[in-house]
Order: C-alpha cells, then structure tokens, then sequence
C-alpha cells in the first residue's frame, strides 16, 4: 500500500528527527533575520506555514521575529538620517570667471 505524504509532514520529520536543538536554534534564527524586514502580511503566510509542519517550529520563529521588531524599534533613529537638502542652483556667470587667455 502506497501512503501519500504532503510537503508539510517531510519538512515537520525533518525540523523534530533530524536537526538537534543547536540547528533548530540557529534555523529559526536565519528565517526571522530574514522575515523581520519583510512585510506584514508576508510574514504571516510564511509562519503561517511553517506551524503547519510542526507548531514548535510556527512558534519560535514567531517569537524570534517579535522580538528582532521589538529590537528594531528600539534602536529607530529618532530624526531623518539624511534630511532634505535645497536643489542646487547654478551660479549666475560673470565677468570675473572668464578664462583669462
């Protein structure tokens, strides 16, 4: 008898029977340095989809996505970096700035 297996259900075998604690720690920790800038609605989807392959794996890298914003958030500039400058305007030409030959 042939048993089907959906995508979820390999990724969920491999996340509890193959990585150790160490590699599940630094798994989730490269997904949320990589979600923590994407949009919201993107982040959603994808720990949305990883709880479906282990509900462990959903949570952490929930968790470390809420803290990394939190971090974030915390070290915001409080002002603009780079605040808006006057356009350059080109100087009127004289006399005095002619090439003297």
């Amino acid at each position: 008898m042939f048993k089907r297996f959906s995508v979820d259900e390999h990724v969920g075998d491999f996340y509890r029977k193959m990585l150790d604690t160490a590699a599940r720690e630094r798994l989730t920790s490269y997904l949320a340095r990589s979600l923590v800038n994407a949009p919201k609605p993107m982040q959603t989807r994808a720990i949305a989809n990883f709880t479906k392959c282990d509900p462990h794996y959903g949570r952490r890298v929930q968790e470390k996505v809420a803290a990394l914003t939190q971090q974030k958030k915390r070290t915001a500039s409080p002002a603009k970096l780079n605040p808006p400058r006057k356009s350059f305007v080109a100087a009127p030409p004289s006399d005095h700035m002619a090439p003297r030959l």
